[in-house]
C-alpha cells in the first residue's frame, strides 16, 4: 500500500499491500486503470489489486508516481482562477496582419489609421 497522501484521498483500503493481490493485476491493466483510480471509482477489491500491485511493483510505482505529478503539474497551470481570453486583443490582431504585411481588415490601407503601415 502506498503511503503517498493523494492515495489516502483516492481511498486507499487500509488492508496492507498482498502479494497474492499484486499478482491480480498486471502492469498494463495497472496503466489503464490509473484515471479511474485517481476519479476513486475503481471496485474495492480493483483499488486493494492495484494498491497492492504499486506496493510490489517499482516499476508502475514509479510510472504512477510521473502521472500523479503530471496531472498536479497540468491542474496548477489551468486552475488559476483567471478568465480564460477567447479573443485575442485588437493590438496583437494588428501587429501579426501588420508583419504579415495585409491590411487589418475594412479599411483602404491608405488609412493611417489602419496601423498597417
Amino acid at each position: 500500500m502506498s503511503t503517498n497522501p493523494e492515495n489516502q484521498s483516492a481511498g486507499t483500503s487500509n488492508l496492507p499491500p498482498c502479494p497474492k493481490a499484486a499478482a491480480k493485476i498486471c502492469c498494463e491493466e495497472l496503466t489503464k486503470f490509473t484515471i479511474d483510480y485517481m476519479d476513486g471509482e475503481l471496485d474495492p477489491e480493483v483499488k486493494r489489486h492495484f494498491d497492492s500491485h504499486l506496493a510490489f511493483c517499482p516499476e508502475c510505482k514509479s510510472f504512477f508516481d510521473a502521472y500523479q505529478c503530471a496531472v498536479r503539474m497540468g491542474k496548477d497551470c489551468m486552475c488559476t482562477g483567471e478568465p480564460i481570453h477567447r479573443k485575442a486583443p485588437e493590438s496583437l490582431i494588428k501587429a501579426v496582419l501588420k508583419a504579415r504585411g495585409k491590411c487589418c481588415g475594412e479599411k483602404p490601407k491608405s488609412d493611417p489609421d489602419c496601423g498597417c503601415h
